[in-house]
């Protein structure tokens, strides 16, 4: 599960609190054969995290490299300083064979009075070999792997975050995000209040459900 934060963290602070300050290493799959003889693999890798010594991935290739935590969110504190976000959750699942961190927008939704729908920006990553980063927009606020599936499963829109150690690159991979997520916001509050100043009858509603 996910930690849900109280306060404003940087992307290095949540990554400690949620216990994603984990390194990841790969190694040669070893095959045994019926002798005892023991042959190590050229073509086929495994990676584990150095914590716990937990086995990530068993499938992967020669060209496979991993990605640390630290590295595949290094563009988020760029995403923060633009004032547009905080940081709402962060976690491991299966064991750290997927890792996400979520941003709240501060621009909330208002779809009529008293009803507020908040906006997340989700960054999730695999260390076995299931997922190159992503980053999506979504109503869903994710601290699960239930809600992680609900969140990739209904976005719009998701973005292949490229690896990159360029400050300039970064802070525009950020500003990419933060654009996509302005564009699907606007056009959810216009969603929205399409469906709350639509009026159904009792009849219709029995109907639909």
């Amino acid at each position: 599960l996910g930690e849900v934060f109280q306060t404003e963290l940087t992307a290095q602070q949540a990554l400690q609190a949620a216990r994603l300050n984990f390194i990841v290493h790969k190694s040669p799959n070893i095959h045994r054969l019926p002798d005892g003889t023991d042959i190590t693999s050229t073509e086929s890798f495994f990676t584990y995290r150095d914590d716990t010594m937990g086995i990530l991935g068993t499938k992967l290739g020669a060209q496979y490299t991993p990605l640390q935590n630290i590295d595949a969110f290094n563009f988020v504190d760029d995403i923060l300083t633009q004032g547009n976000a905080i940081i709402e959750s962060a976690g491991a699942l299966n064991d750290g064979k997927r890792v996400f961190i979520t941003l709240k927008m501060s621009d909330a939704i208002m779809a009529k009075r008293g009803d507020t729908i908040n906006q997340y920006i989700v960054i999730a990553n695999s260390h076995d070999g299931s997922l190159a980063i992503t980053a999506l927009v979504t109503n869903v606020r994710v601290v699960c792997n239930n809600t992680l599936t609900a969140a990739m499963q209904g976005a719009k829109d998701t973005i292949k975050v490229r690896h990159t150690v360029s400050h300039r690159d970064r802070l525009q991979q950020a500003l990419r995000i933060l654009g996509v997520s302005q564009d699907l916001q606007e056009a959810n509050k216009d969603s929205y209040s399409l469906m709350s100043a639509t009026h159904i009858s009792k009849e219709d509603m029995l109907n639909y459900f």
